[in-house]
């Protein structure tokens, strides 16, 4: 994946473990790789979210990196997203 959206590997293994975030343009590129809509992959990082509340996790935003100059919980949605959508994939649903 990191090769399709023209990254390093290392620099992928940040934005899945949520340290950094995707940006809009690297999501794009998961989605043509994958073959879905970026809302696609937003909606299941909603969903995960979601199903995470109903089991009583607190679920609370945090920036992605101290200088604050990242949106709110975007790397660990983006992250989570394409996990999830990943797994998703590769167990044939």
């Amino acid at each position: 994946m990191a090769r399709a959206v023209g990254i390093g590997q290392p620099t992928w293994s940040r934005i899945e473990n949520g340290t950094i975030p995707i940006t809009v343009e690297q999501l794009g590129f998961v989605a043509r790789e994958l073959g879905v809509a970026p809302s696609e992959i937003l909606r299941i990082a909603d969903q995960g979210v979601q199903t995470l509340i109903q089991q009583g996790v607190q679920v609370t935003p945090q920036r992605a990196s101290p200088s604050g100059i990242d949106e709110e919980g975007l790397a660990f949605l983006g992250g989570a997203a394409i996990i999830g959508l990943l797994a998703a994939i590769f167990a044939g649903k």
